[in-house]
């Protein structure tokens, strides 16, 4: 009749029955451990297909300049001291504008009705958001009110871009011009090959 396992250990003697003993012990461990690790294995996979996938959001890189609203804002209160009815006539872009419309510095002129002010108007150089300088300066052009619902910069360059043959093209700078005949006021964008205008149209009211 077979042996239990027991009897088999019993009948050695002590040294065998010590390897024999070890070797068994190995033996459990060795499948303990392949149980849990399968159990978590399970479990890892059991979580993945029920955990919702993080999504990473890249921070938006800053923008660097500042728009020609912007340097507007800062400008007009400035201008309001040299004439209390002073208006923005122009404004242009010192040095390259991206196709955000964004630049680090730009220079205004503003003009006014007042009799002792004719054929003056007062030029201000805003940098980085900082009025740099102003001063009085003989001038003769048209002004009106910048309103804040036209078609901004960045969307003229858009406009300019989907110009057959100026896709591509870079921005060297941008204007704002005021077309005194049609009341209205036009993005005048700066490219190597033209300068082209664009109408800055007044945002429609839903």
């Amino acid at each position: 009749m077979p042996r239990t396992i027991r009897e088999q250990i019993n009948s050695l003697d002590p040294a065998q029955r010590k390897t024999a003993l070890v070797f068994i012990v190995i033996i459990v461990l060795g499948f303990l451990a392949l149980i849990f690790s399968s159990i978590g294995i399970f479990h890892f996979q059991f979580r993945s297909l029920f955990r919702s996938e993080e999504v990473i959001v890249s921070p938006k890189p800053e923008e660097k300049g500042i728009s020609p609203r912007n340097a507007f804002d800062r400008a007009l209160p400035e201008a309001k001291k040299w004439q209390t009815d002073a208006a923005l006539s122009f404004l242009t872009s010192d040095g390259e504008s991206g196709a955000n419309g964004r630049a680090n510095s730009w220079r205004l002129i503003f003009t006014s009705k007042n009799p002792k002010v004719k054929n003056k108007g007062y030029q201000i150089k805003v940098n980085e958001n900082q009025i740099n300088s102003y001063e009085e300066i003989p001038y003769a052009g048209f002004a009106a009110d910048f309103p804040a619902d036209i078609m901004t910069p960045e969307q003229a360059i858009a406009e300019v871009h989907r110009i057959k043959g100026y896709e591509n093209v870079p921005v060297l700078g941008i204007e704002a011009v005021y077309g005194p005949a049609e009341h209205v006021w036009y993005w005048a964008v700066r490219t190597p090959r033209a300068v082209i205008s664009i109408e800055a149209k007044r945002k429609q009211a839903r």
